[in-house]
């Protein structure tokens, strides 16, 4: 008998994400193949390779294939918009085999275990947060029938009784974990060719690109931001070496040197940061570095950003989220004043460092000043980029307790719907994505989930969409430097 893992990553609505490694993915599959309770370990990513992909056929036939023994199939599900599309994958696996235990887990999992559970028959588990110490356990729970009683951080559904393990542990030292499952991917079918931006120091991009994380959550508390019920409330890091090691790894191993850190608040630790930079400029490896989740601007100074540069830091995204400061600082609480954000952006460009501006708009104190205050800063900061994205509110946020409160969620589906992912979906039908620089997300379209205190829907998407174009002209301008 074998025990037999998949781990999928679910077809992508858009080109941003294809083409990419998935982290999550990675940090299963290592976890799993430490833990020895896998016989055969596989990643089955709907997306690869690029242009072509892969159908749910395609997965049948990868099931069909695997020695006969307990399969179970992981399902990555990072955004709300994918869940429709997991939700259908799971059917149609349990139809051919109903032996298959079906796993999934991400952002929106997390937000609605529980909802799925009751209302998805054809999934068996829901992770809850991060999961590196008990997904191998529940492994064993589904091939070897051991105890749940130890596990946490799921959801589940056992005899026909749902039951949640919920989460209260999370993992403090980050220099234990496994190392990622690399070796489980095939690179090739993830050469995407190097960032559009111009590349300077003559350093030639490898066309894969890597994701790493080295920190977990986040100190900052952002009404509107629902990491931290994934990954917990307290900021965790790695060393600065073992971060350097897994880059040097990865560098001399795969011949990689393009890396996405997808840490949420990177620079937090100045010393930390300093180190693993000073690592990497001591060791000579030519390499380049996004920053795709953005970089605290409070944290950020002139001799940081130099260094970082001279490490290969190339581009990193800034949260500006609102060009109002009331909305910034007293709604979104980010205590990041006006100065602090040109300023910023005025030290990335002297060290050589691409920015990409980010923007929320449709909050529900947002009104025309407000929005107009928005439309303002775009234009005088010294960004690359602009991308500007409608306020969503996630369950578990304050931001989406006031809303339900208040009374303010707008569109055709309520509060005890959003678990199916319908009306996130139903969003990306009413965006254009330009394929500008890094494919960037221009969201020129007029679908909102909140209805503002003062301001009509329709004052909201006509001011929306010349705030929008005004980004997509900045964007342009930035791209030709």
């Amino acid at each position: 008998m074998y025990n037999n893992l998949i781990l999928v990553y679910p077809p992508s609505l858009t080109t941003d994400y294809a083409g990419d490694v998935s982290l999550a993915l990675l940090y299963l599959a290592g976890a799993a193949r430490d833990s020895g309770v896998c016989d055969h370990i596989s990643i089955f990513d709907f997306n690869v390779p690029i242009g072509v992909g892969k159908t749910i056929e395609n997965l049948i036939d990868t099931i069909d294939s695997l020695s006969e023994g307990i399969t179970v199939v992981g399902i990555n599900c990072l955004f709300s918009a994918l869940f429709p599309s997991v939700r259908e994958i799971s059917t149609k696996i349990k139809e051919k085999f109903p032996g298959v235990k079906i796993v999934v887990g991400g952002m929106h999992p997390t937000l609605f275990a529980k909802e799925i559970i009751n209302n998805c028959p054809d999934i068996d588990a829901v992770a809850i947060g991060e999961s590196d110490v008990d997904f191998p356990k529940l492994l064993r729970h589904f091939y070897e029938k051991e105890s749940i009683e130890d596990l946490e951080g799921f959801c589940l559904c056992v005899d026909g009784k749902t039951i949640t393990k919920p989460k209260t542990r999370y993992i403090h030292d980050l220099d234990a974990l496994p190392r990622p499952g690399y070796e489980f991917y095939n690179f090739e079918d993830y050469a995407i060719g190097a960032t559009l931006w111009k590349i300077p120091d003559g350093i030639t991009v490898s066309p894969v690109r890597l994701p790493l994380l080295t920190s977990r959550s986040c100190p900052n508390r952002c009404n509107f931001c629902s990491m931290r019920l994934v990954m917990g409330d307290k900021f965790r890091a790695r060393s600065a070496e073992n971060a350097f090691e897994e880059i040097k790894y990865l560098y001399d191993s795969y011949g990689v040197n393009h890396f996405q850190i997808m840490d949420d608040n990177l620079t937090i630790n100045r010393e930390r940061i300093i180190g693993i930079c000073e690592m990497i400029v001591e060791s000579g490896m030519k390499v380049y570095f996004d920053a795709p989740n953005g970089l605290f601007l409070k944290t950020l100074d002139e001799e940081l950003l130099h260094l970082m540069r001279r490490a290969g830091f190339m581009f990193a995204n800034l949260a500006v989220e609102s060009g109002s400061d009331y909305i910034r600082n007293k709604i979104m609480v980010k205590n990041l004043s006006r100065e602090q954000v040109i300023d910023a952006f005025k030290m990335c460009r002297a060290a050589g460092i691409k920015t990409q501006a980010l923007f929320i708009i449709g909050m529900p104190e947002d009104t025309e000043e407000t929005l107009k205050e928005t439309a303002e800063l775009i234009q005088k900061i010294d960004a690359d980029a602009v991308s500007v994205f409608t306020a969503t509110p996630f369950p578990g946020t304050r931001l989406f307790e006031q809303c339900v409160r208040d009374k303010l969620l707008i569109g055709s589906f309520g509060a005890d719907e959003l678990w199916t992912g319908e009306e996130d979906r139903e969003h990306y039908k009413y965006d254009d994505f330009g394929k500008i620089g890094y494919n960037l997300y221009l969201n020129l379209g007029q679908h909102f989930f909140i209805k503002p205190y003062n301001l009509s829907i329709e004052k909201l998407s006509k001011i929306a969409y010349e705030i929008k174009q005004i980004a997509s002209e900045k964007t342009k301008e930035g791209i030709g430097q």
